[in-house]
């Protein structure tokens, strides 16, 4: 299998890992949570023995997909030593932080924090797509997909608490809905579920749901069908936004 094969597996078992320990843990979709979870410790196990992250000068893509797999679905597929000292020799990149974070090797906030310190200190050199999405993901890797607080400091709470729900609410105008939904999710888990742009982005959402049977990635997808590269991420990221909506409904 290719990277790009197993990028939507590393995707579910993040939501899975984050599901795990949220609103879904007392109710019924707990069940399907922990089947899938099992499921994929299978798969991956069958995987790893084709791709040995031991390989000769492996890619940072690939090194990075264990940590996150052992830690999501508590199945061992490596050498603790050898992964540990390969995490330790592969530079200091955001990812590589993240997934030596989840390796159990340091915390990651003190490299996000820096990250998003520069980040906001550009902020109004534009709003693209790619500045949105280094930003949710500076949300998601500091608060471990929603399981811990991102210990944020108090200008850059602030900062979040400012820009992810008008940026959400103008993405889901533009009908942008994969980075929209990944703006709710941050918002969720930078406290900000409890306001109006959160539950009237995830009504939204379910709506779409409704009709279509999952989120495309934007609104240039068919109505009817679409390649699932263009419908699984933002389908997946709405489920933990929807979790999170459930559980302040009483749902």
């Amino acid at each position: 299998m290719t990277f790009k094969q197993v990028k939507p597996l590393a995707e579910l078992a993040l939501v899975l890992w984050a599901l795990a320990a949220g609103p879904v843990r007392e109710n019924e979709r707990s069940a399907w949570v922990g089947r899938s979870t099992r499921s994929l410790g299978t798969a991956m196990t069958a995987l790893a023995a084709l791709h040995p992250w031991t390989a000769h000068e492996p890619k940072t893509e690939w090194l990075m997909l264990f940590p996150i797999f052992e830690r999501t679905t508590g199945c061992r597929f490596a050498d603790q030593a050898a992964l540990h000292s390969a995490l330790a020799a592969s530079g200091n990149s955001l990812n590589i932080a993240f997934a030596r974070d989840m390796a159990g090797l340091e915390d990651c906030r003190p490299a996000v924090h820096r990250e998003l310190s520069m980040l906001m200190s550009n902020w109004q050199q534009g709003l693209g797509q790619s500045t949105l999405y280094r930003l949710t993901h500076l949300v998601f890797f500091a608060t471990h997909f929603g399981r811990r607080s991102g210990y944020w400091p108090a200008e850059q709470q602030r900062f979040l608490a400012d820009v992810l729900a008008p940026c959400a609410e103008a993405r889901l105008a533009r009908g942008d809905y994969d980075i929209a939904v990944e703006l709710l999710v941050a918002m969720a888990w930078t406290g900000l579920a409890r306001t109006p742009a959160f539950s009237s982005g995830t009504l939204s959402l379910a709506e779409l749901a409704l009709v279509q049977g999952s989120i495309p990635t934007d609104r240039s997808v068919p109505r009817e069908g679409g390649a699932f590269e263009h419908r699984y991420h933002a389908t997946l990221m709405t489920l933990l936004a929807l979790a999170e909506a459930a559980s302040f409904s009483g749902d």
